[in-house]
C-alpha cells in the first residue's frame, strides 16, 4: 500500500494541464485543417479558371481569324456557327459581321462536350464597346468596331466574364 505521502512524489499532469493541452492541440489541428481545406478549394478554383482560359483563348484566337465581312452579311447559320465553334472543324465561311449581335443580347451560347464544370459559353459580338448595355454612345452602334465578350453561364445561375477584347475593321 502506497502512502498518502509517498503519491504526491509521483511526477504526473494535472486535469488543467491536460485540458489546456488538448484544447490547444485541437485549435492547432482545427486551423492547419482549415488551411489544408481552403488551400484545396483555391487549388480547384484555379483550376477551373485555367481551364477557362484556355478554350476562351481558342474562341478568342477564332474570332480574330476569321474575315471581318461586310455590313451586308446575314446572321450565321447554324452549320456555320457549328463550324466556327468546334475545334475539329475548320472555321468555315462565318463572318465576324455575321456573329454581330445587338446590345443586351445573349449572344451565342454552347455547351462543350466532355468539359468537367457544368455551364455554357456564351460569345456575344456587339457595337456596345463601352459595355453599358446599349449602343447609343459616342462612336458605339456602327460597324467598324466590335467588342467581342466570352462569358460562362454557369449552372448556378451566375455569369463569369472570361475574356473580352475588340476588332476593328481592317483598313482598306
Amino acid at each position: 500500500m502506497i502512502r498518502r505521502s509517498a503519491r504526491r512524489g509521483v511526477a504526473g499532469f494535472t486535469l488543467l494541464e491536460m485540458t489546456l493541452v488538448t484544447s490547444l492541440m485541437v485549435a492547432v489541428f482545427t486551423a492547419l485543417a482549415l488551411g489544408v481545406r481552403s488551400g484545396h478549394t483555391a487549388n480547384a478554383e484555379i483550376e477551373r479558371r485555367t481551364a477557362l482560359t484556355i478554350v476562351a483563348d481558342d474562341i478568342m484566337d477564332r474570332l480574330f481569324r476569321i474575315d471581318y465581312g461586310q455590313d451586308t452579311d446575314g446572321a450565321a447559320s447554324a452549320a456555320e456557327l457549328s463550324e466556327l465553334f468546334d475545334d475539329t472543324e475548320p472555321f468555315g465561311t462565318a463572318t465576324l459581321q455575321a456573329l454581330h449581335a445587338f446590345a443586351g443580347s445573349a449572344g451565342y451560347q454552347f455547351e462543350l462536350a466532355n468539359f468537367p464544370w457544368p455551364g455554357q459559353f456564351s460569345v456575344t459580338v456587339t457595337s456596345d464597346l463601352n459595355g453599358d448595355g446599349d449602343e447609343l454612345d459616342a462612336n458605339e452602334g456602327g460597324t467598324d468596331i466590335f467588342r467581342m465578350n466570352i462569358d460562362f453561364l454557369r449552372a448556378d445561375g451566375r455569369t463569369e466574364r472570361i475574356l473580352e477584347c475588340m476588332r476593328a475593321r481592317p483598313i482598306g
